[in-house]
């Protein structure tokens, strides 16, 4: 559905769940600490001995080094593997989830066997005050409980007596025991159901998503366009803009988009003293001319080194009169937080970073300024904890197109990393003044860039090569790195047809604009890539399938623990590697279905579009990235 925006009701919804868990936890953990301190003020007032103290103090000892030994199993083999195989990190995650699972089970059965180790004597099981009008001088004696522990029980006149109290404390024990036993099997069963409920609905592909994208690829298809593109690499030169011999000033451009742009930049001639590239690391690609271009290393979060370097004088051989042309497509990635506390993370570089560009760009004289923002932006926050009688979430399909209205709050946006992103294409929008000669542009690549560089898509899936998945199923528009690029491309020829334009004519509309672009044709499910990425390789890559529920749960204790660390650093330890990544905001664009419709750039300009056509499908795209990936990694 286009636009969907998540109800109050979803929202309270969320919120009953969400804060609903904490009390429980925290409720949990209250229960367990008075219980041990209740049960530690009982032992002192007996004034037991040392032996017997230290008989239950090991049940403390043996339960917590069963668990923290694990977990030290668990962080070491996430340190050893967290550059490496990314499917053994993925299994010392869950192993270190089950161990948290099996904790939790053994602090409550804990805390059976010590209400079975203290009977009468302790007074804390109800209803033993019952017991008061026996001696109260005790001494002690083993009641045949299952662990031989020493307890206490009052000193009795007559073995009739003793007898009768024993079997009424093994009876409140045992029921007790029977009855918390049955109330956690109740609770495991319900908590079972309602996870093989989101399961179910995370598995299946909503109608409407369906007639999307009916097809899917074929494997022979595939090898017959992976054999094609081998023989004869994809060639985007024809369809770029001619050369401007103006001055390009790419921020990011050692990255994978810029990194890209610069590419097309000397691939369709202009002099490369005339590009220089911002980013705090050179550029490392091999098919850009590094020793040519010009480079400056920069901080855009700080406002003085970003305007350096745009200030910074042109080699002797560069055209300074000609025009300025920013691309900006630096960005932090932290896709994976939604707390509105950490949105800091993110404002620094993707809203104050892109602040500082603008007014360095004013500054050096730049006319032309072009901003990468993200397809993802527009995609509302879906709500996978649905109650069983619900079908499916709200936005478990979504269709995204340049008329989707943003969400209003943050609460609304998938991430940190889409809402900040949202704010910075603002800042753009609002800097574009043609009356001053200074013209503004957002594209909108999605939902995925992928290509040769990637680092975190399809081109990583390669380089893991064992890559569990949940999401195969899934639907979504991607759209190739070189696409990307040549777009950048097009809307900057259209903003400076705009320059020389009529003030009445329809280009004059183009600027200030947020245009969304994606490969052409319907959207793909992430299995068709699956199977490329499989048949192009003779099986090396291989996906998986990993159930989609207990993910989700496993993402939600992520997400929990980053927050806590992050309000404790000195007691936790910070998260790295994958584990750091994997939190629910991935599920949103891993699990929902979103299709990007870019008709409104498809459009001539006199309609309001910038005339975008794709060079590349995504079978094409893929199977390119494939044929490079091989080039340095053979079968």
């Amino acid at each position: 559905m286009s636009g969907c925006i998540v109800t109050s009701v979803d929202r309270r919804k969320l919120s009953l769940i969400k804060y609903g868990s904490l009390v429980y936890l925290f409720m949990a953990m209250f229960y367990f600490a008075l219980t041990l301190w209740r049960f530690s003020k009982h032992i002192r007032s007996l004034k037991l001995t040392e032996a017997k103290f230290a008989t239950i103090y090991s049940i403390f000892i043996t339960d917590g080094t069963v668990y923290f030994a694990g977990v030290v199993v668990a962080n070491t083999l996430n340190t050893i593997f967290v550059s490496g195989n990314g499917s053994l990190l993925v299994y010392a995650d869950i192993m270190q989830c089950w161990l948290m699972a099996f904790y939790s089970y053994a602090g409550c059965h804990l805390i059976l066997r010590l209400r079975e180790a203290r009977t009468s004597a302790l007074h804390i099981i109800p209803g033993m005050n019952d017991l008061s009008e026996y001696n109260s001088q005790y001494q002690p004696t083993l009641l045949p409980e299952p662990y031989g522990m020493p307890t206490f029980a009052p000193a009795m006149n007559s073995t009739q007596d003793r007898a009768s109290v024993q079997n009424f404390d093994a009876d409140r024990a045992n029921g007790f025991q029977r009855s918390t036993t049955v109330v956690g099997r109740l609770i495991f069963i319900l908590f079972s159901l309602w996870l093989w409920s989101t399961g179910r609905v995370l598995k299946q592909v909503p109608a409407e998503a369906r007639a999307w994208s009916p097809d899917r690829w074929d494997a022979a298809e595939i090898r017959r366009v992976g054999a094609e593109v081998s023989g004869k690499p994809l060639d985007t030169l024809p369809y770029l803009p001619p050369a401007t011999g103006r001055r390009y000033i790419v921020v990011g451009g050692s990255g994978f988009v810029g990194g890209w742009i610069v590419r097309h930049l000397l691939l369709r001639g202009e002099d490369p003293q005339n590009i220089r590239v911002i980013n705090k690391r050179p550029p490392t690609r091999k098919d850009i001319q590094v020793d040519k271009i010009g480079f400056f290393s920069a901080d855009i979060t700080n406002p003085d080194s970003i305007r350096a370097a745009f200030a910074a004088e042109w080699p002797k051989g560069s055209n300074t009169t000609a025009g300025i042309t920013v691309f900006h497509t630096a960005a932090v990635m932290r896709y994976y937080e939604r707390q509105e506390s950490f949105v800091p993370r993110s404002s620094v570089v993707n809203v104050d970073g892109t602040r500082n560009v603008l007014a360095a760009a004013r500054e050096a004289g730049a006319d032309i300024f072009i901003y990468t923002s993200s397809g993802s932006v527009p995609v509302r926050r879906t709500n996978f904890w649905i109650f069983p009688w619900q079908r499916q979430p709200d936005t478990m399909a979504q269709v995204i197109d340049d008329e989707t209205p943003l969400p209003e709050k943050h609460s609304g946006f998938f991430s940190n990393y889409a809402y900040t992103k949202s704010i910075a294409e603002r800042l753009v929008h609002e800097a574009h003044n043609p009356e001053k000669g200074f013209r503004t542009g957002t594209l909108r690549p999605g939902i995925v860039v992928y290509g040769y560089g990637d680092g975190q898509s399809f081109h990583a899936c390669l380089c893991k090569r064992n890559n569990p998945s949940w999401m195969a199923k899934t639907l979504q528009s991607v759209v190739y790195v070189e696409n990307v690029s040549y777009a950048h491309l097009l809307y900057e020829s259209r903003l400076l047809e705009s320059q020389s334009a009529q003030p009445t004519s329809s280009l004059q509309a183009l600027g200030g604009q947020s245009y969304l672009i994606t490969d052409p044709g319907n959207p793909v499910a992430c299995g068709d890539v699956y199977l490329a990425l499989n048949a192009l390789t003779n099986n090396r890559v291989q996906f998986p399938e990993l159930p989609a529920a207990p993910m989700l749960v496993i993402a939600s204790i992520t997400q929990a623990y980053h927050t806590l660390q992050a309000r404790f650093p000195r007691i936790l330890s910070p998260l790295t590697g994958d584990l750091l990544t994997f939190q629910p905001p991935i599920f949103d664009l891993t699990a929902a279905h979103a299709k990007v419709d870019d008709s409104r750039a498809c459009l001539p300009p006199s309609e309001g579009g910038l005339g975008y056509c794709a060079p590349w499908t995504t079978m094409q795209g893929v199977c390119q990235l494939v044929s490079d990936y091989l080039k340095d990694e053979p079968l």
